[in-house]
């Protein structure tokens, strides 16, 4: 699908021949049921997993996760679609509400056709309804960035606990771009021996690539935190700090791709 200015998208489809070989990072970021697994209530772990659109995609491995360890999470697995036909998984999904006793499929689509299948828009009406038992379990959200914030805000309405709420919207939330001033400043990387000119309000990622040197950035929304770098001297205005520590903050690391040169700058680089 491509999308209006997407680096990936545009690139598959305009250049990427059959027969190319990529290269694939393995997944990361804090969205996951390792370092956040289900709560157990009454001797029982239980998860919520909502999705809508292709953001099934990381709840389903969590799902698979659980199942093919035999980890005993009660599973209630709700996901919203255009229809069942575009449903990712659907076939998957419905075998294992047939095989599974503790995974429950609940689907809610805006065009119901001939399926057994509700029709709708998830609200918190909704919500009580397919899932009325949800605050007795760890939610696990994913999804377009408008969809995640009407569930986070049903949630909250209905006295979720939040402590037990993750998510992570595979489209980032609009944010105003930084102005680039014509003030110019340095940026040192002294262990690929290269200093580059750059202005101020210029994204540090952007900067670096564009000096050709390795910094691997992957989401390009301050997310799954593949472009950390550690900002030596010098001062960038961050709008994202995911998957960084308290102690990696306190001792100047940065995520590149959501940090904006405000001074001279010397970089450290992985």
């Amino acid at each position: 699908k491509r999308v209006d200015g997407g680096k990936v998208s545009n690139y598959i489809i305009d250049k990427l021949l059959i027969g190319d070989t990529v290269q694939a990072l393995p997944p990361t970021g804090d969205f996951n049921c390792v370092d956040h697994p289900p709560i157990t209530l009454e001797g029982k772990k239980k998860a919520l997993l909502i999705s809508a659109g292709c953001g099934i995609t990381p709840v389903f491995a969590m799902t698979k996760q659980w199942l093919s360890n035999d980890q005993e999470v009660d599973i209630e697995f709700l996901h919203i679609a255009r229809s069942q036909p575009e449903t990712i998984y659907f076939d998957l999904l419905e075998t294992y509400h047939s095989v599974y006793p503790d995974f429950n499929l609940k689907l809610l689509l805006k065009n119901r056709g001939e399926t057994q299948y509700p029709e709708g828009r998830l609200s918190k009406e909704w919500l009580q309804e397919l899932v009325p038992d949800f605050n007795q379990r760890t939610v696990y959200l994913c999804g377009p960035n408008q969809f995640m914030l009407d569930v986070q805000g049903y949630l909250t309405e209905l006295g979720f606990d939040m402590a037990n709420f993750f998510q992570e919207s595979f489209t980032p939330a609009a944010s105003e771009e930084a102005e680039v001033s014509d003030e110019t400043a340095s940026v040192s990387v002294p262990d690929f021996a290269q200093t580059i000119d750059a202005q101020k309000g210029q994204v540090l990622a952007d900067v670096l690539e564009g000096a050709g040197l390795p910094l691997i950035v992957a989401c390009r929304s301050g997310i799954c935190g593949s472009c950390k770098c550690k900002v030596r001297k010098g001062s960038v205005s961050s709008t994202s700090l995911e998957t960084l520590t308290p102690e990696e903050i306190e001792q100047g690391y940065v995520l590149a791709c959501s940090s904006t040169i405000e001074s001279d700058l010397e970089v450290q680089i992985g």
